[in-house]
Parts: C-alpha cells; sequence; structure tokens
C-alpha cells in the first residue's frame, strides 16, 4: 500500500517537475525557427516524456483499482487459510480422541477376553440355587431387622410399652390406695422415676409425700416390670428380692415380735394389702415368677401362711434375724425346702 501511494505521488508530481522545466527550456530559446541540435532534441525528449506522464497519469486509477482487488482477494485467501488451519486442529483434536476410544475398546476388549479364559479355566461349580435362596431370605431377614431396629420404631416400641406398664401401675396404686393414685400413673423411662399426672401439672415420685408412698409406688414399679419380663420371655431373671417391705408401718420404738398390733387399723390394711397384691401379680405369671421377701411382719391370713410357712408351725428365730418367707409360683415348695 506504502508503494502504492508513493507511486501515485510520484506520477503526479513528474509532469509539474517536467512541465517547469520545458517552460524554462522554452523560455532560454527565443526564436522558435533556430536551429539547435541540442535544444531540438530536448524538446523531443521532452514531449516523449510528456506523452508517456500522461498515460501514466490516465492510467492510475485501474492500477489503484488493480491493487484495491488485489488487497481484497489477498484479504480472502488470509482468511481462508485461518479457518482452514482451525478446521485442521479441530481435525487433529478428534482424532486424537477417536485414538483415545480406540485405546480405551482395545483395553476393554483384552480385559474381558482374560477374564472369560480366567472364567472358563475354572472347574465345574456346584448348584448354588439353594445358596442363593438362603441369601435372599437372610437379607429379607435382616431388612426386617433394620426397619425393627430403627430409631423410630423403638422409641414407637417403648412408648408403647411404658404405656402398658403405666395402666397396670395405676389400677395398682389404686388398689394400694396410695398417694395421687386417683390420676394416671406412668413410668418415666428418662428419668427412671413414677409420676402422677394430676391437673396441677406432673408430680414426681419425690414429691408424692411420705415413705409409705415410696414404697408403694417402687413395689408397683418392680412388680409391673418383672411381669412384663416374664411375658416376653426375656433375658433377665425371673425373681425379685424384698427387704422388709412393711418396716415403714412399724415404729422402732414399739417393733418387738413383728406383730401388728402394735400398728394401727388403717396402716394394718395397707399392709395387708400390700402383700396381697405380691401374691396377685406373681400368680398372674406363674410360673414364671419368683418374689423372695425377707419379713417380720405376722399378719394373722389364711393366704399369708399358706403361701409362706403354715401358722400352726410358725418360724420364730431370734429378735435379731427376719423371718425369711418365700414366695413363688407354686407356693411353699421352696419355702418347705428353705426350712
Amino acid at each position: 500500500m506504502l508503494i502504492e501511494q508513493q507511486f501515485s505521488t510520484e506520477s503526479c508530481a513528474g509532469p509539474l517537475f517536467l512541465g517547469s522545466r520545458y517552460l524554462l527550456y522554452n523560455t532560454v530559446v527565443l526564436d522558435d525557427n533556430a536551429e539547435f541540435p541540442v535544444v531540438v532534441e530536448v524538446k523531443a525528449a521532452f514531449e516523449s516524456l510528456s506523452s508517456r506522464l500522461d498515460s501514466v497519469v490516465r492510467a492510475t486509477p485501474q492500477v489503484e483499482r488493480a491493487v484495491a482487488e488485489l488487497d481484497d482477494r489477498l484479504r480472502a485467501i488470509q482468511e481462508r487459510l485461518s479457518r482452514n488451519r482451525s478446521e485442521m486442529e479441530a481435525v487433529r483434536t478428534a482424532d486424537e480422541r477417536v485414538a483415545l476410544t480406540q485405546d480405551d475398546a482395545t483395553k476393554r476388549v483384552h480385559i474381558l477376553g482374560r477374564i472369560s479364559l480366567c472364567l472358563e479355566s475354572l472347574p465345574d461349580l456346584p448348584d448354588t440355587r439353594a445358596l442363593e435362596q438362603e441369601a435372599e431370605s437372610l437379607r429379607s431377614q435382616a431388612s426386617v431387622l433394620e426397619m425393627e431396629l430403627s430409631d423410630e420404631r423403638v422409641r414407637e416400641r417403648l412408648d408403647s410399652i411404658t404405656s402398658i406398664l403405666s395402666q397396670r401401675m395405676t389400677q395398682w396404686a389404686r388398689d394400694l390406695e396410695l398417694e395421687h393414685s386417683k390420676f394416671p400413673i406412668r413410668f418415666d423411662r428418662k428419668n427412671l422415676t413414677i409420676v402422677a399426672d394430676t391437673a396441677g401439672g406432673p408430680v414426681p415420685m419425690v414429691r408424692m409425700g411420705s415413705g409409705k408412698n415410696w414404697v408403694g409406688y417402687h413395689l408397683i414399679a418392680h412388680l409391673a416390670l418383672h411381669q412384663w419380663f416374664v411375658e416376653r420371655a426375656l433375658p433377665v431373671p425371673h425373681f425379685l428380692f424384698l427387704d422388709q417391705p412393711s418396716q415403714v408401718y412399724f415404729p422402732a420404738e414399739q417393733d418387738i415380735d413383728g406383730s401388728l398390733s402394735v400398728v394401727p387399723e388403717d396402716d394394718r390394711v395397707s399392709v395387708s394389702r400390700m402383700f396381697q397384691l405380691v401374691f396377685n401379680a406373681v400368680a398372674t405369671v406363674a410360673p414364671g415368677l419368683q418374689v423372695i421377701v425377707t419379713e417380720h411382719a405376722d399378719i394373722n391370713e389364711g393366704w399369708y401362711h399358706h403361701n409362706g410357712y403354715p401358722a400352726e408351725q410358725p418360724y420364730k428365730p431370734k429378735r435379731s434375724l427376719d423371718e425369711v418367707l418365700y414366695w413363688e409360683t407354686f407356693g411353699k415348695g421352696h419355702a418347705d425346702q428353705a426350712r
């Protein structure tokens, strides 16, 4: 492009320069008819050169157009070359991917062939359909166990058991006429205590009053739990040991021989009711539960002596010892052996 501009500029400036020299030569020559060979030659040369320059000036637009066309063709060729290079790069990349894919396919086929050869070289195996069925059965059992042992199912199961135990304890608390027994009684497994749901709010066992109530609520809680263990055949020792549950009814200064004659009538009834509850709870789950009681209270009732020692042969140990009573599912079998 720079050459084109330089050529155009010089072609335009040439005639002006030569024309001025031509005028100068014309001014020097005063007589046109004079015969000066040198002048004639110069004039002829200038006329020829001027004619040729005129041709160049007239051809300049065509030359410029031709150069512009060549420039356009050059740019188009360069664009096509750039596009071709991009396409060639894309083809080369695609070829590489195809080569990698073919290499992976070859590797897979090779591995499959090795595996097939290994399997073909193995000896014939026995029929495993029975084992597969057993495995499927075990998987089903495992799924059932996982469902049964899920946190949600465990919580639901515990809530159900707690509700059943609470119903029993509520009825037994009313049979013993314990404080707050007119309200629902429930077992609080989180804090391992007994709670009465009163109209004024929950009342835990520590706020239920005297030691008589505490003994009664402890007793019904243990009996309810052991009955449940026996009914469900759970791996818990099926016996309960109680040490002097009637002690809270005997004043220390009047307790001589365990006779209930020194105890007020209401307390005598409460003690009798407490032991009767133990006998009934054991009989309900017979022959699964044994209750062992160390006690010195002497209740003058036939059912009491029938389940412990016979009334006609009372066992009277020294004052420092307690009378031992065995309550179990078959009555006095173990009691006779203990004697």
